[in-house]
């Protein structure tokens, strides 16, 4: 399992973007399902190595990997 650090505390009236990176050994992981348990009021878009994985417009934030 690879943790992504989030902020804390996210002002109530932040707008902007705020960008995630994390590392994981895909020769460990093989398939592998990334969530984002934390994130709330906002559009996510997951890329993995360069390649868009896809959108969630809401939660929950799930992506199956392979």
């Amino acid at each position: 399992m690879v943790e992504i650090p989030v902020p804390e505390k996210i002002d109530a009236d932040f707008c902007g973007t705020l960008r995630y990176t994390a590392v994981a050994d895909a020769a460990v992981a093989g398939k592998f399902r990334l969530e984002l348990p934390q994130a709330q009021r906002a559009l996510a878009e997951l890329s993995v190595n360069g390649k868009k994985q896809g959108e969630c417009p809401w939660g929950p934030y799930v992506w199956d990997i392979e």
